[in-house]
């Protein structure tokens, strides 16, 4: 599950409360601007950190981007932009950049962990209907 599609199913829980009249929508408005915040700028950087390819070229490290598109002035007029999974584009990435992405990774991740304690203390606690079954190392057969 991507981040866009984990958003949008988490987004329905407090929707639900909201329109049961057991939350405020203003909860609701917050998790949307910190969801927002997290597909379209935050995503994309801890994609990057996480799951990019990474190379050193001539000392220095850079990442190969696969996504999305480059413009190609130097095509034009055939080709306005070319995508990179057919043309990858290397980009250099410093220890500083690096830092500041993941400092950003990290803050997005805190403001979802404060706002998920806020919503706990602010909803009534309903206990867990079913029990879970008991771990055995049986197996049926």
């Amino acid at each position: 599950m991507n981040a866009r599609t984990r958003i949008s199913a988490v987004l329905a829980l407090p929707e639900w409360y909201v329109y049961h009249n057991k939350l405020q929508p203003a909860y609701l408005k917050e998790f949307s601007t910190i969801g927002n915040r997290i597909i379209n700028r935050t995503q994309n950087k801890r994609d990057l950190v996480a799951h990019g390819l990474w190379s050193r070229v001539e000392g220095k490290w850079c990442v190969l981007k696969m996504r999305g598109y480059r413009p190609t002035p130097e095509l034009r007029p055939e080709l306005e932009k070319l995508s990179r999974t057919f043309l990858p584009q290397r980009e250099i990435v410093t220890v500083e950049k690096l830092n500041a992405n993941v400092r950003e990774i990290v803050s997005e991740a805190r403001a979802v962990e404060d706002f998920c304690k806020r919503i706990y203390s602010v909803l009534p606690l309903v206990p867990f209907q079913y029990a879970p079954p008991k771990y055995t190392r049986r197996r049926s057969a």
